[in-house]
């Protein structure tokens, strides 16, 4: 009797263990990040006139269900240019992401991007990435179905230059942040612009 009540306790701590929902709904988390969701952010008159529509895939990392990577995520039908300040940025890469619990319902995170220009042939090389993004910001689920994110959008240079001259926007030229291309800005630098920046997204139903 008391083997069987053994084998049934660690059977029990198994699937607990092995379940992320479970534990998320035992500590006061009623909303469950990981899944599909679609943004879109409206037109804006005198700059775009599509909205813009956006995806991202959550995924949990551990079984805690605390930290989270984000796969597929970028836009549908972005504009690669930036204004058209990089004429000549021709793809976007999906971008990466992290996210971690703070709070019931609430999260931090930090995502980037690369915007690059393809080798044209009959050169064969892989493209050369023109600038880079980094979102940093939080994130609140304000409904099972619906997710807010909302932060800084901070734009980085991977190349020179000086001619790039947008007074409005407080852009004076651009130098290359990421000399050694690994990625991440260079230390000390900071970034040309950044804003505000904010997204609803809704969950893709089955």
């Amino acid at each position: 009797m008391k083997r069987s009540i053994w084998i049934i306790t660690l059977v029990v701590l198994g699937i607990v263990v092995a379940s992320p929902p479970l534990l998320r709904a035992h500590d006061g988390h009623d909303c469950d990040i990981t899944g599909a969701w679609v943004g879109g952010s409206p037109a804006i008159p005198g700059v775009y006139n599509i909205p813009l529509i956006v995806t991202l895939s959550v995924i949990p990392t551990d079984p805690s269900g605390k930290r989270f990577t984000a796969g597929g995520g970028g836009p549908a039908n972005g504009d690669n240019t930036l204004f058209g300040l990089f004429p000549d940025a021709d793809q976007n890469t999906a971008s990466a992401w992290t996210i971690v619990r703070s709070g019931p319902g609430t999260y931090q995170f930090i995502a980037t991007s690369y915007f690059t220009k393809s080798p044209k042939p009959p050169n064969f090389d892989r493209g050369q990435i023109l600038y880079f993004w980094t979102l940093t910001g939080t994130g609140e689920c304000t409904g099972r179905d619906t997710l807010i994110l909302s932060g800084t959008l901070k734009l980085y240079s991977n190349v020179d230059r000086p001619d790039l001259i947008v007074p409005p926007l407080g852009i004076y030229g651009v130098h290359d942040q990421d000399k050694n291309d690994d990625g991440f800005a260079d230390a000390g630098e900071v970034p040309f612009f950044q804003a505000p920046w904010g997204l609803t997204y809704k969950r893709l139903p089955l």
